[in-house]
């Protein structure tokens, strides 16, 4: 089965998942967006891609003041003539994706699409933004999302029948390693009258670091000793350490990391916290998780529904409620424990969330929408 997946760039997680879908299919990616870190095909992980890729002449549109930004191109028809897939895959919204939609259907091919948008985000959410998001998904001959939330806002929202409709789960690149390398081991002992919280993100008003620190204060009203690690960084980093000055504030800013900064910072901590709004998955759970650390996330993540799902795993509070979030901070030293038992039991939650079943999941859709095409008197 030939494969052809459009996409704006390399994401730091779908190169594992691409690779994974390479040695089931015959897989070609093309890229859409021509620069020259694209030449050198740098990801997060480090992970060099296994699939055959190529790049197609875009422009990108963005509108000054506005959270909109798309990827504008013209002859990839031809592109796809040459490439003669049995499937073409996306999971942008950008305006390429209906000339591969009218190719597919000239040439009657299948159209897979991949699905993260969820009712609560994004911005635009206007009658038109609709319009189009139905409308294309419901001329997919199938949709793989990556959790509940993208699922239900697809069938609830949208109206697409419910058997066109995959639901898997987004991998991270810690998951695979939390059992073989005991990522799951703290670092240092469980102390209930100083525990330890962790934020990771970018400093940007969306992933509310400000709320964070106005609850991060009522903790430390009932113990004193906690301490918040902000890691991180963006243009929010210098008011938000002028709010946190000073040696009794308990709150350290530590810059941006990642690899095995970014794993150490983890087993040296209790809780992660994740105050989000408009968080359409939110890796950064998949990743704590698989270091056995407590999540505390607001319902507008989207793994939050998918992986928080009992007490002992971690708790969703309603997003923009200070009060409920330092509650949620306070009652998660008060009622769990923080051994290595618990902390494992903390990392197999998302031993099912890997790139191999991700990528078996779209493998498994793509020869759904083959078989759906190849149907007597479909067209």
């Amino acid at each position: 089965m030939r494969v052809v997946y459009l996409a704006t760039a390399p994401l730091p997680y779908d190169t594992p998942i691409l690779n994974e879908l390479s040695r089931r299919v015959d897989l070609h990616v093309v890229y859409l967006r021509q620069s020259h870190a694209m030449s050198s095909f740098v990801d997060d992980f480090g992970i060099p891609p296994e699939f055959e890729w190529s790049t197609h002449r875009s422009v990108s549109v963005r509108l000054p003041g506005l959270d909109f930004w798309t990827q504008v191109t013209i002859g990839l028809t031809g592109k796809l003539e040459r490439l003669r897939p049995d499937v073409v895959m996306s999971k942008s919204w950008n305006p390429f994706i209906l000339e591969a939609l009218a190719w597919k259907t000239v040439r009657r091919r299948s159209f897979l699409m991949w699905s993260e948008s969820t009712r609560v985000s994004g911005l635009l959410r206007g009658r038109v933004s609709q319009l189009l998001r139905r409308a294309v998904l419901r001329s997919s001959d199938r949709i793989v999302t990556i959790g509940s939330q993208a699922s239900a806002w697809i069938t609830e929202d949208l109206g697409v029948p419910a058997d066109k409709v995959t639901t898997s789960c987004l991998p991270s690149g810690f998951a695979d390693e939390a059992t073989t390398r005991g990522l799951f081991r703290r670092i240092g002992r469980f102390d209930a009258a100083a525990p330890r919280f962790l934020f990771v993100g970018r400093l940007v008003a969306r992933k509310q670091p400000s709320r964070l620190l106005a609850a991060f204060t009522q903790v430390r009203a009932e113990l004193p000793a906690a301490t918040l690690t902000v890691v991180g960084d963006g243009p929010l980093r210098a008011e938000l350490e002028a709010r946190s000055s000073g040696d009794g504030s308990g709150v350290t800013f530590a810059g941006w990391a990642e690899g095995d900064e970014l794993r150490r910072a983890m087993r040296e901590h209790d809780v992660l916290v994740l105050p989000s709004e408009r968080e359409v998955w939110g890796l950064v759970v998949n990743e704590a998780l698989a270091h056995g650390l407590y999540v505390i996330a607001t319902d507008d993540v989207g793994s939050a529904h998918d992986l928080l799902t009992t007490p002992a795993v971690g708790t969703r509070v309603p997003v923009h409620d200070t009060v409920a979030l330092a509650t949620a901070m306070t009652a998660a030293v008060a009622t769990q424990r923080h051994s290595d038992d618990e902390r494992r039991v903390r990392s197999q939650v998302i031993a099912e969330c890997s790139a191999e079943q991700f990528a078996a999941d779209l493998h498994e859709a793509a020869r759904a929408a083959v078989r759906g095409r190849r149907q007597p008197g479909r067209r």
